[in-house]
Order: C-alpha cells, then structure tokens, then sequence
C-alpha cells in the first residue's frame, strides 16, 4: 500500500515520510524503505519503537516540531544555508 501511494505521487519511498500509529504500518513503512514517525497517542511507544519507528511522538504537536528538525538537520547537512 505504502509502494503504491508513493508510486502514484511519483515519489522514491525513500524520499517519504510516513506517520502510523500501528506497529503493523510501522513495519510496513519501514520495509517499503520510508522513514516513520510512530504516533503514539494510543499505541504504546515501546510498541512502536520496537516495529521500527525511526521517531516517537505523543501529540501531533510534536510532528510539526520534529519535521522542522529534521529539515533544519538536513540543510545543515548538505551545506545550504
């Protein structure tokens, strides 16, 4: 499922970024090769962590802050400023 919205938006997988709140999308996420925020307002973190999130979150407040952190990382890595 994830292969396919990806496909049909024209976008590498890798290039993706997937938020789930089940163990069962985390896994599915990862092995489609996207990174995945685990949202964990009813799932357990620990749960999440161990299908493969590659981040926790508790509220959608938090996505919003951890997407511009890893933007600001990002470009920090590659040299734009």
């Amino acid at each position: 499922m994830f292969l396919l919205a990806a496909k049909g938006l024209g976008v590498d997988p890798t290039n993706c970024l997937l938020i789930e709140d089940s163990s069962y999308g985390v896994q599915g996420g990862k092995a489609a090769g996207m990174t995945v925020i685990g949202y964990a307002a009813l799932a357990a973190p620990a749960t999440l962590q161990a299908a493969g999130a590659d981040h926790i979150v508790a509220s959608m407040s938090e996505v919003s802050d951890l997407i511009e952190e890893m933007i600001i990382s990002a470009a920090a890595g590659s040299g734009v400023e």
